[in-house]
């Protein structure tokens, strides 16, 4: 169900490859940490924000597991019930006296390489304003986790393989020229991480920023 939009939106850059997911039926997204934490002297995880340290995870020693401190989600970006919409690459096309927008990401999509068929220039994402926006969300949920411990299931939730449990399944984005069959779900999401952050940032092992996603009605 549709959450109606009552909070002022905020807005989430995203790339070509996690808009296209998104437009897939994506309902999850990762966002690495702008800072990542680090380990203190006891060997646990700590995040240094407005000068304050947060411990967000230590290992117990009992049942071996990696535990989290809740606290945390307090200095996320985006908060659970926040509206947000996506920010991406897009132009305007002015037609009869009216304005329509185009986005980048459908030329991929067209298999056009991004070429804008209209003959415009692209804009910028980050500038991108409310109303020229055509993907909208709440985030039901926000935890922290290190991007390696993606699960199977959260691998599909992120778009990346198709619907969970098909077969012969063709992963990445439309117009894309790889067939990934042979990888499991956590593989081919490490080459959609990498495509967006960088060939390094998998072996890096980011700390991840975890969005759960829920349409929002205007």
């Amino acid at each position: 169900m549709s959450a109606t939009i009552e909070t002022k939106p905020r807005g989430l850059v995203c790339k070509t490859p996690q808009v296209l997911a998104l437009l897939n039926g994506a309902t999850q997204i990762r966002v690495p940490m702008k800072k990542q934490p680090f380990l203190n002297q006891s060997g646990n995880w700590d995040f240094l924000f407005n000068n304050k340290f947060w411990e967000i995870a230590w290992f117990n020693m009992t049942d071996g597991l990696l535990k989290q401190n809740l606290n945390y989600t307090t200095i996320s970006p985006y908060q659970s019930g926040d509206v947000i919409y996506v920010k991406e690459t897009w132009c305007t096309i002015p037609f009869q006296g009216r304005i329509y927008y185009e986005y980048r990401a459908d030329s991929y999509a067209a298999g056009l390489n991004g070429e804008n068929p209209f003959g415009e220039y692209w804009k910028r994402s980050t500038q991108m304003p409310y109303e020229a926006a055509r993907i909208i969300r709440t985030v039901a949920w926000v935890r922290v986790e290190r991007v390696q411990d993606i699960s199977t299931a959260d691998s599909y939730s992120q778009a990346v393989g198709g619907t969970y449990g098909e077969t012969g399944k063709k992963l990445g984005w439309p117009g894309d020229d790889y067939e990934w069959d042979n990888k499991n779900a956590q593989e081919a999401f490490s080459w959609f991480y990498q495509s967006l952050h960088g060939p390094e940032s998998w072996e890096r092992n980011d700390w991840v920023w975890v969005y759960d996603l829920t349409p929002a009605t205007p």
